[in-house]
């Protein structure tokens, strides 16, 4: 019973959740899988130890997994995650655009509407506040204050306003957000280990109380009789 719960705790605690980005703010294990990690920690817990004690020690044990799981994922939001992996495409299809000839706001839009999201946002809004006549530095000023495109808003900003380049620059934009994504997966795989640890723990701590704290208790307290 305690390995069939340790593996359905498990397979709910890894199981990437489908069709969402997850709550903004949050990464690392997804809320359902915190939930349902906790809820069968507390539940495996009961069906352990049995009786009103069983209940209560279940409840602590459900409420610490849910506090634990929720630290074990760092502060990020699924905007920035989608920007990471949106990013590097789309400023390559801006860097096509303006190479075969389009004019940067029309380039802009047209690579918004292709790929949508949040990046889609960005680039509209940049040509928006260009066509309502802004500054500049008004423009693209969500952009330079994404830390995942303030590089692309720093070149867009240097080409409007001498003249520089602009294909290239792009180009090599992508490259370097290509290579801070692949960076931060590698960093994650790195510690997908040590972040299991403390779940395999929790997992397995109902399968030691019973086999290890219930009989040491029950000796003493047949020798105490």
């Amino acid at each position: 019973m305690s390995l069939l719960l340790l593996c359905l705790g498990w397979w709910l605690l890894m199981a990437p959740s489908r069709g969402r980005i997850g709550r903004p703010g949050r990464r690392g294990f997804p809320l359902r899988g915190r939930d349902a990690a906790a809820l069968i920690a507390g539940v495996g817990v009961v069906a352990l130890v049995g009786g009103p004690g069983g209940l209560a020690l279940g409840a602590a044990i459900g409420l610490a997994a849910r506090w634990l799981l929720g630290r074990v994922g760092g502060e990020d939001s699924g905007r920035r995650e989608r920007l990471l992996r949106q990013a590097p495409d789309a400023v390559e299809c801006l860097a096509a655009c303006v190479t075969a000839g389009a004019p940067l706001w029309a380039a802009m839009e047209v690579v918004a509407d292709s790929f949508g999201g949040p990046i889609a946002v960005v680039l509209r809004g940049s040509a928006a506040r260009h066509h309502l006549g802004a500054p500049h530095e008004e423009t693209f000023a969500q952009m330079l204050a994404d830390p995942v495109l303030a590089p692309v808003g720093r070149v867009l900003l240097r080409s409007v306003e001498s003249g520089a380049s602009l294909s290239a620059a792009l180009i090599t934009c992508a490259d370097q957000m290509r290579h801070v994504r692949g960076a931060e997966l590698e960093n994650r795989a790195r510690a997908v280990g040590v972040k299991a640890v403390a779940p395999l723990a929790l997992c397995f701590l109902p399968a030691f109380i019973v086999l290890a704290v219930v009989p040491i208790i029950g000796s003493l307290v047949t020798e105490l009789l």
